[in-house]
């Protein structure tokens, strides 16, 4: 009986070595070839990101290109708009010897083409023979607010309209406006929405 438990209790122990070493032998594969496997598949992925990139690249240059083609059509679409606003539309009718509160009024107007805002009374087109009108009665004047008034229009004229929205609320200001503030730029197809709308 003895023999039978010695016999039994090498077997246990070689049972547990190999099993011991049954594991290591599978962590030991396990790291070296799944090991080798996860080094290549980073090598793989910076490719793989490098790819991506440049097709981000590729895909943010013809987006842009497309925006550029929009905004080209966009502007063309702004002229023709422009273009077709009625002769008698664009004579503002100021007479001989209008007052600064007319001007800041027709201003008021002609920036509500271009401006965002809750409500707008009163429409002239923002056009280049209406700029001019206005420019050459300001120019030759003697308003209190000729300076501010000259800065704006000269602006207009240059066809820069960035600041429109600042200048339409100070003509608001100016008039004690209560209502109607203006919180933005239209966009260019909004803007054509506009003209064509009241024109």
């Amino acid at each position: 009986m003895k023999k039978v438990v010695i016999i039994l209790a090498i077997l246990v122990v070689a049972v547990g070595i190999a099993i011991y070493s049954g594991e290591k032998m599978v962590n030991w594969f396990g790291e070296t070839w799944l090991g080798d496997r996860e080094s290549e598949a980073s090598v793989k992925i910076p490719e793989k990101e490098e790819n991506i990139e440049e097709m981000s690249d590729e895909k943010a240059e013809e987006k842009a290109d497309e925006q550029e083609r929009n905004s080209e059509s966009l502007q063309s679409d702004l002229e023709e708009a422009l273009d077709a606003i009625p002769e008698e539309e664009l004579d503002l009718g100021l007479g001989d010897n209008p007052t600064e509160d007319e001007i800041i009024s027709v201003m008021h107007n002609m920036s509500h083409q271009k401006v965002r805002a809750e409500k707008k009374w009163g429409k002239a087109p923002m056009h280049q023979k209406t700029i001019e009108q206005v420019y050459e009665v300001i120019k030759d004047s003697n308003f209190t607010k000729k300076e501010d008034l000259l800065v704006i229009v000269e602006r207009w004229k240059d066809g820069d309209f960035s600041r429109v929205d600042k200048d339409h609320n100070y003509f608001w200001s100016a008039q004690d406006g209560t209502v109607g503030k203006a919180h933005g730029l239209l966009s260019v197809a909004e803007e054509i929405d506009y003209i064509e709308s009241k024109y």
